[in-house]
């Protein structure tokens, strides 16, 4: 079964469990935490996906940092994965689980890049201005970035708006160049 097959229907799995026994919220709480244990922390994801250690001692250090400390469904869901010998797919079951959420909630994933950190009235004009396109809730992430020197890029899905002077600059040296 390739990849993309399995965090699909591991994390599909997982939506439906938490759907049906309504804890959505809750392990989407855990879902996230343990997405940035995962991606910050990498002796612990090079620990969890290594295919030498035995599946007793990941259930060890599971129960160790994990048991009591998020929903008995999540916890199950890791014993599963790792049961099953899926761990290395993980990350991507917690990112595919995140866009199950979204998608049951009409959550819309946006990011905007900006020179400067976005004034409050500014970020809520955003936030509208998507909202009313997408007819959706949406969550703003915000990335500062000097280099774009003015303007903004704002990406929604797989959809790129570059407003930015940086991009208006290079497109004003390619005309001038090729003229």
């Amino acid at each position: 079964m390739n990849d993309s097959k399995i965090t699909t229907r591991y994390a599909k799995a997982l939506f439906n469990n938490a759907k049906d026994n309504q804890m959505l919220e809750t392990v989407k709480q855990d879902i996230d935490s343990i997405y940035v244990i995962l991606k910050e922390v990498e002796d612990f994801e090079r620990f969890f996906i290594s295919p030498i250690i035995k599946v007793s001692k990941k259930y060890e250090v599971i129960e160790h940092l994990f048991k009591n400390r998020i929903h008995q469904i999540t916890y199950d869901f890791l014993r599963l994965i790792t049961e099953n010998r899926r761990e290395a797919h993980l990350k991507m079951m917690c990112l595919n689980f995140n866009k199950y959420f979204y998608e049951h909630y009409k959550i819309i994933e946006a990011t905007i890049k900006t020179v400067d950190k976005l004034s409050e009235p500014m970020r809520k004009d955003f936030i509208d201005m998507i909202s009313k396109s997408f007819k959706a809730k949406v969550n703003l992430t915000e990335i500062v970035d000097p280099r774009i020197i003015g303007g903004y890029i704002l990406t929604i899905d797989d959809n790129l708006y570059d407003a930015s002077i940086a991009t208006k600059l290079k497109n004003i040296k390619k005309e001038l160049q090729s003229s």
